[in-house]
């Protein structure tokens, strides 16, 4: 007795992954201005992590703006976007990735001759009031790193 095969069964409908949200860092303002010590940091949040994920912004320093030796209590990633970083003594550029581990020194950090714009994502910081400053910063990079407002 022969038996037919059964048809091949229907391959089943494929599920559209969706984002919980999508931000386009060119549509974002500026929107914190930090003074180094006369040179200015931009920073531009994409998440604040207030939904549960990361801390991630966009950051643009002037030419020359030096960020000192420091380390943050939690971990960080670092994404050159366009520019130059001279990371101690050595310089990076666009494509360039970093991963800075919690409790870890890393700098001096050194922008470029025509600046430099990296992504950074980190966890929340535990002290919001920070946001993204790192609760265990070395003391020098508070004292240098300056709040001055929005971008006028």
């Amino acid at each position: 007795m022969t038996t037919k095969a059964k048809p091949a069964a229907k391959p089943k409908a494929k599920t559209k992954a969706v984002a919980s949200w999508v931000r386009n860092h060119k549509d974002i303002s500026w929107d914190q201005r930090f003074d180094f010590n006369g040179k200015i940091s931009h920073r531009k949040f994409i998440s604040t992590g207030d939904d549960g994920s990361p801390e991630v912004f966009v950051v643009h320093w002037e030419p020359g703006l030096v960020n000192p030796l420091h380390k943050h209590d939690q971990w960080e990633l670092q994404y050159i976007i366009e520019g130059e970083m001279n990371v101690a003594g050595k310089k990076y550029g666009p494509g360039s990735f970093f991963h800075n581990p919690q409790n870890t020194m890393y700098g001096p950090l050194v922008a470029g001759p025509n600046g430099v714009t990296y992504l950074n994502i980190r966890p929340v910081p535990a002290d919001r009031e920070r946001q993204g400053m790192g609760k265990g910063s070395v003391a020098t990079i508070t004292q240098l790193k300056k709040k001055i407002g929005p971008k006028a």
